[in-house]
């Protein structure tokens, strides 16, 4: 990882400091990661992996109706409502639901809101 942004030909990533520094990010992350799965598994739950604005679809009028008859029954639940849609499902497993979170604020609101 660090030789591809070396050979980006920018000299900002030639300076030692700076290749000193992604030496140390990089080995660290393998802590970092190991601390946000948990040893014991327990935090673990299905995630989508690409959790950003760009893949969620809205419908003013989703037809739950078509879920079958047990909505059918008076006073159920509305037969439309506004409804949600995701997409892009390839990055799909294992991981803490609090990183679609994190991924979908750091990659959907503007540097200025994510600063404060």
């Amino acid at each position: 990882m660090l030789a591809r942004f070396q050979a980006s030909g920018d000299p900002f990533y030639s300076q030692p400091e700076i290749q000193a520094l992604g030496q140390r990010y990089q080995a660290s992350m393998v802590e970092v990661d190991r601390q946000l799965r948990g040893d014991d598994g327990c935090h673990q739950t299905v995630i989508h992996g690409d959790f950003k604005a760009a893949n969620f679809f809205f419908s003013n009028t989703y037809d739950f109706a078509s879920w079958g008859s047990a909505l059918d029954a008076p006073g159920a639940v509305p037969t439309t409502a506004p409804g949600i849609a995701l997409i892009d499902w390839q990055w799909t497993g294992h991981g803490m639901g609090v990183m679609d979170v994190v991924y979908m604020f750091a990659t959907s609101l503007k540097a200025d809101v994510l600063a404060r």
